[in-house]
């Protein structure tokens, strides 16, 4: 498929509201400056890569414009073998095709985003309709930026509540401890997980929706290969003096009492017990659950079922002050106390007379 200009019309096609930002340059070789952009700022008599209103100033054929910046300031997202700035503009949000010329992209693996500082041209206008598109002639600095943080930069909608339109080019989803980055290009939808490729929608698949829906199925269908050893992590953080103890249950029967990530001791469960566990719990329930949107940080408690897929990689699942999150929360209390008995009970019993004597088991006891 093109990634290009090639795509216009179609788009045009499908959604005329949404702004150019999902593509602002007609077809370039990398490392040059556009056949386009060449004979309008040549007609204009000014080189490539000077700044308009220099010496020659005047008329600029197309009415294109180009400016230069120094230690620009910019997220980058590399989308296959394109790179495009992620921008905020009000109530839209938009990505920009970035070229260079002269210079190197940052090194980045498919997927990745990254805070980039470079000295960039800045065009606008012209026959390849540019909208304050960045052209690196110069990358000063770098660094990866976790998929965890790009929705909170730019507030980006919530694919489980919105869809992709012509006010957001980008949507995050967060689901079972991973984050999910949809992008607009084109005709495509493309959507990466935590940096990885994870699927690629046509966009008359998606459009029209109130969410995307094949992008939703198919997360909830795409189950890991789920740990033979570990069956799930419970871990509760409580707000000041307020602790509980962190319990892990591996498959044959062990239960593994922490402190944190401290073991305080472990016991072996009843065949009994274990069924009675088994048949509440299963990992593909907790995998797929709507656990809700995490609330704003305040005082308050997070709640955490782990689970571990094959190579014993954690999948956390679970929040912070859960909103919509009932259900999560309920069954994290069911399981929760399916684990209690007299065993852990010497050690909950300490931590409950740490709170009432507003100190922590940490501090009197380890």
């Amino acid at each position: 498929m093109s990634w290009r200009r090639g795509g216009k019309a179609i788009i045009l096609a499908l959604a005329m509201c949404v702004l150019a930002a999902c593509g602002t340059r007609q077809e370039a070789d990398r490392g040059k400056l556009p056949e386009a952009g060449k004979k309008t700022v040549a007609a204009a008599g000014i080189d490539a890569g000077k700044a308009s209103g220099g010496d020659d100033g005047g008329y600029i054929a197309d009415d294109m414009s180009i400016s230069s910046a120094e230690d620009q300031e910019f997220t980058l997202i590399r989308i296959k073998d394109e790179y495009f700035d992620i921008r905020r503009r009000g109530d839209y949000l938009e990505l920009h095709y970035v070229e260079t010329y002269g210079t190197d992209y940052p090194e980045m693996e498919d997927g990745a985003c990254a805070h980039v500082v470079a000295d960039v041209d800045i065009y606008d206008g012209g026959e390849a309709g540019y909208m304050h598109d960045y052209y690196l002639k110069d990358v000063k600095s770098y660094y990866n930026v976790p998929y965890e943080d790009i929705p909170i930069i730019f507030e980006l909608p919530d694919a489980g509540e919105t869809n992709i339109n012509m006010y957001n080019h980008m949507l995050a989803y967060h689901h079972a401890g991973s984050w999910y980055l949809l992008s607009l290009i084109w005709d495509k939808v493309v959507a990466y997980k935590e940096g990885e490729f994870f699927a690629e929608y046509d966009l008359q698949d998606i459009e029209g929706l109130d969410t995307p829906e094949p992008f939703l199925k198919d997360v909830k269908e795409n189950l890991p290969e789920f740990s033979e050893n570990t069956m799930f992590t419970l871990r509760v953080y409580e707000p000041w003096f307020y602790e509980s103890l962190h319990y892990t249950l591996l498959n044959d029967g062990t239960l593994i009492v922490l402190y944190y990530d401290t073991e305080l001791g472990r016991e072996k469960l009843s065949a009994e017990r274990m069924e009675e566990i088994r048949s509440f719990f299963t990992p593909e329930i907790v995998y797929t659950m709507d656990v809700g949107k995490e609330a704003d940080r305040t005082d308050g408690t997070q709640r955490y079922i782990i689970l571990y897929d094959s190579d014993e990689n954690e999948i956390k699942v679970g929040g912070y002050e859960l909103e919509g999150g009932e259900d999560f929360n309920g069954y994290f209390h069911i399981l929760y106390h399916m684990l209690e008995d007299d065993y852990t009970k010497q050690w909950s019993d300490k931590l409950d007379e740490c709170m009432q004597d507003s100190t922590t088991y940490g501090d009197r006891h380890l």
